[in-house]
Formats: structure tokens, sequence, C-alpha cells
């Protein structure tokens, strides 16, 4: 009789307080340090609905993590680094919540980011299965004492890149190596490298268009040759080396640009052998190229998962995590991002922008950033334009336009056969 009394106070007990609602969060130290943050907030105020925060478990990536998850039945209730470009995966594994089946989704959300970046957000089903949180416009970060120095324009075309990479790049020792170059981009064929240097590219070049169009290849045409065209004319001129880690030869003056967002300022101040300055610019277009420079945003959603017991709960939480407040602790505490409307126009972030004026140009960059393409075959077309780009840009094996040809036919056999 005891155990029963014991079992029934236990259960009330659990009804009364609120069984904790599980959150994960990334797991770089900054974002941990805003999530513990935020979360004492919440708690403090909700003990009905309390959150149990936990940095989302090592894996080979954290969607694999989370697929894994999904089929223990072990997920979080609520995960806040969901890459856009794999969401598919997890709708198309009816695991993922229907925010727009929430009370005031819409009127709520437009109300933070517009309903045009909104639109840039749904899901081939037509439904919203995401809040988009925060954004890492990929840009151009260069070196300015060396630019003042050598006297060279930052570039906002390929003509002007071509211009500052020959002066960039010399033997700056006598020894008969170059041992300075222009830029450093990736070398290697992981599927997500392709993210920071041939995507943004191509949207720089195409006003914000992405590599797939309803199921087709969008990239097998003039810009996306171009953009291909661009990378091995740098690697082939010498511009950019083979070798090298993009961050530690930015970092130690041997290149004087890298691609990057907003993630990577606080990490070159901490890894500068020599304090030296940098500004921020768009994506280099094409010459004769009119409009903005679009680029990827290298954007991260809220999601919730279809199985959690208080989506409604849920929902509130993560209406808390994207208000106001919490979107001003996340640009000073991360140096990140929100995807909100009008950001660098609000008096309510001003000082955020006033202590940390490198943080501007990625925050002006917000209208012309895109998610990228929300398809659950993403990982297999990066993959296999990264071959293309090593083929091509790296080594010069190929013609840029054969390697977009191989590309795009990939894709179409994608989706015809898988």
């Amino acid at each position: 009789m005891r155990i029963i009394l014991l079992a029934i106070f236990l259960l009330y007990a659990e009804i009364s307080v609120g069984a904790p609602l599980i959150y994960w969060c990334a797991t770089n130290p900054e974002e941990i340090e805003l999530a513990k943050r935020l979360v004492k907030e919440w708690n403090h105020s909700h003990s009905e609905t309390p959150i149990k925060l936990q940095p989302v478990p090592a894996g080979a990536s954290s969607e694999e993590v989370l697929l894994a998850a999904i089929v223990a039945k072990t997920n979080p209730d609520i995960y806040s680094n969901m890459l856009p470009a794999m969401l598919n995966k997890f709708v198309k594994a009816d695991s993922l919540l229907r925010l727009d089946g929430l009370k005031n989704f819409a009127t709520e959300t437009e109300a933070r980011i517009g309903a045009t970046i909104l639109k840039d957000y749904r899901s081939p089903d037509g439904h919203y299965h995401q809040l988009p949180w925060k954004l890492n416009p990929v840009m151009l970060v260069y070196n300015s004492d060396l630019f003042q120095k050598l006297k060279i324009k930052p570039p906002r075309t390929y003509g002007e890149f071509w211009t500052a990479a020959k002066k960039l790049t010399a033997d700056t020792d006598g020894d008969g190596r170059i041992d300075r170059w222009a830029m450093s981009p990736s070398t290697t064929v992981l599927w997500w490298q392709r993210l920071y240097d041939f995507l943004p590219f191509y949207m720089a070049a195409t006003n914000g268009r992405s590599l797939l169009n309803q199921g087709r290849a969008d990239f097998n045409n003039v810009s996306g040759i171009a953009v291909m065209d661009f990378f091995q004319r740098g690697f082939g001129r010498g511009y950019f080396p083979i070798s090298g880690t993009v961050s530690n030869l930015f970092v130690q003056q041997k290149v004087g640009m890298t691609i990057v967002g907003p993630w990577a300022l606080k990490m070159f101040d901490r890894s500068m052998p020599q304090k030296f300055n940098f500004k921020t610019i768009p994506i280099p277009v094409p010459d004769g190229h009119t409009g903005p420079a679009y680029t990827y945003g290298d954007p991260k959603s809220f999601v919730v998962f279809k199985n959690t017991q208080h989506p409604e709960a849920a929902w509130e939480f993560v209406k808390f995590m994207t208000s106001k407040k919490a979107d001003k602790l996340l640009l000073d505490i991360t140096g990140q991002i929100p995807v909100r409307k009008e950001l660098i126009n609000d008096s309510y972030y001003k000082e955020i922008f006033v202590r940390r004026k490198d943080l501007i140009p990625f925050a002006s960059q917000v209208p012309f950033t895109k998610p990228g393409d929300n398809s659950e075959h993403i990982v297999e077309i990066l993959d296999f334009l990264g071959q293309q780009y090593e083929a091509a840009a790296v080594y010069g094996t190929i013609p840029p336009k054969k390697a977009i040809e191989n590309a795009a036919n990939h894709v179409e056999h994608i989706y015809r056969n898988w």
C-alpha cells in the first residue's frame, strides 16, 4: 500500500511541478553560456514548465546525433542548432512539430523577421517546421593594414579581386618561394565546405539564387561556370595555396583575405601572433554585376520535436529565446546575428553596435542573405559538387564548364533515382 501511495505522490508531484522540457543547444562555449543564462531566467519564472539544458551530444555531426536520438526515442523537446539545409530529412521522418499550427506563429514570426525572409524557410510541404533564429553571413574579411600598406583597393568585383591578389601574392623573405597569398579557400571535398566557397560566391553572382529549383539543378549556367572559373584561376595562378587552413593563415598574415562569418571575429583577436586591423566587405561579384551582393547566411533555427508532451510550452520557450532581450544577449555573448528585421536601425541594439563595430557589416548584410536549399539530398549534392570543385578548381584537371555540367547531371540523377 505504501508503494502505491508513494507512486501516486510522485506522479502528482511531477504533474504539479512539471516534467522538464529537454533543450539541446550547440556545443561552443559562447552558446552554452547564453543558453545557461536564459534557461536560468526562464526556470525562475516558469516552475510549471522547467527547461533542462544539455549541449548536443558529441558525434560525427549534430544532425546524425539527432537522427539517432529520434530512432532511440531519446531526442530533446527543443533544439536550437538546426541547419535549414538539413531540415527536410527530419520533415520526411515526420519528427518535427508544425510550428505554423501553433498559436500566432505567422503574426509573431513575421513581426520579428518579416514575411519575405520567412518565406525562405518554408518547407517543400508548404509548412513551417522551424523558427529562424540566427545568421552568420559569409563575407570577405581582409587585412586592412596590409591593404593600406600595399595601396590595394578592397575588391568589389572579380577584376578588382585579381588586381588585389596579384599585389598580395609574394615571396616576402626572398627565399624564392611564395609565402603570402591572396586567400586560402578550402581544398577539401567535405560537403559543408562548399557552403563557404562555391555557394556564397554563386549567391553573390546571381542576386541570391541557390543551387536547386523545384528538384532541378539551378547552377548549370553562366554564373555557375564563372564561379568555378574564379576558384580555378585563383589556384591556377598561385594566388591560393593548395594546402593550409583558412583561419590560421589569415591570423598569421600569410593571406590577405579570408571567407568567414561573424563567429570568427573573436577567434581572430584571440589567435593573432601580432595584432593587425581587419575589415569586412561583401563577397566579390562578376564584373558588370548590378545589384547587391547576396551571400549564404549559415543560418540556424529552433525546432520542436513532434513527440514533445508539451508543444505549447515548448513554443513559448522558443519565443522567449528569440525575444528582443534574448537576441541582444545573442549579439553580445556570441557575436552572432539574430534573424530580425531592421536590426541595424533598431535603437534597442545600438549600444552593442557602438561597442562591436566589427559586427555592423554582418548585421547590414542580413537583408541580402539566403539560407540555402532545404533538400534531403543536400549532403550528396554538395559532396559531388565538392569532387568537381577539387578536380576543376584545385587541380585544374577538368574545365569549369565540365565540372558544373557533371555536378548538375548528378543532381538530376539523384532526383530521378533516389
